[in-house]
């Protein structure tokens, strides 16, 4: 009896840290959680670090890198032009004039629809000596407002690349961005502060995807209860053509994406 009764808590033992094992998919997996895959993804989550490093490679030969990084309510924008006509580094965000992050949420609904919006602001100054006695300030602030509908769903297992509920597949239905870009220019003459000028310039832009048009997929490096850590490759190919000119533009890169609830 002993004996048999050691086998069976030797089998349970066994099918316990199977059944826990088979729970860990991601590197940095917690090795145990006793909620489902889809229990800890679904619900309302706030963006806290979102890196995204691109290389886009134009037909003539020019380059532009770009890194855009979130950190908290910190945002950063830095790209750089090689091979150009105009060859520079231009960094815009919270390291330089100011760059603020208002709203970046993510909403994984139990019922499978997605939603994420991302509203920021970037302040970038610059000052000009026109003359010895003429100076100019010129203080450009872009208001940016992205708002994503779409679903999501896990996807499966691949042999010898993924485990299965290890990638989540998001599939774009509406895709909406506003931009607001207000300028503002200040002349000081023989120390004088003359009356600023303000303008303003929007534009909105909206696109409808048909079923499947547009999709991503992450993959998930940490699945916590109250944190998940994303990867995604980045690697898309355009080619156009108008008939009297074409060309082809090739974009390669990274992107990681920490969310917390």
């Amino acid at each position: 009896m002993k004996n048999l009764s050691g086998l069976f808590l030797a089998t349970i033992i066994i099918g316990s840290l199977f059944f826990l094992e088979s729970c860990k998919k991601g590197e940095e997996d917690p090795f145990i959680s006793l909620l489902s895959r889809k229990a800890r993804v679904t619900g309302e989550w706030t963006i806290q670090t979102n890196n995204r490093s691109t290389t886009t490679l134009q037909t003539g030969g020019s380059t532009t890198i770009e890194d855009f990084v979130i950190n908290g309510t910190n945002i950063d924008i830095t790209t750089e032009w090689k091979n150009s006509s105009y060859d520079t580094t231009i960094t815009i965000g919270a390291s330089e004039d100011g760059g603020t992050v208002n709203i970046a949420s993510i909403k994984f609904e139990k019922d499978g629809t997605y939603s994420y919006q991302l509203k920021y602001q970037l302040i970038d100054e610059n000052d000009y000596e026109l003359s010895d006695v003429w100076s100019r300030t010129i203080t450009i602030t872009t208001d940016v407002d992205i708002e994503v509908k779409g679903t999501w769903n896990f996807l499966g297992s691949v042999e010898k690349d993924y485990k299965n509920k290890e990638r989540i597949a998001i599939v774009y239905q509406r895709e909406r961005t506003t931009t607001t870009i207000t300028t503002r220019t200040l002349d000081e003459i023989s120390g004088i502060e003359q009356t600023p000028v303000t303008t303003t310039d929007k534009t909105d832009y909206l696109n409808e995807y048909a079923n499947g048009e547009l999709s991503v997929v992450l993959e998930i490096i940490m699945l916590k209860n109250k944190e998940i850590k994303f990867f995604r490759d980045i690697n898309n190919y355009y080619k156009y053509d108008d008939g009297t000119s074409g060309g082809s533009t090739k974009e390669v890169g990274t992107e990681t994406l920490v969310i917390k609830q």
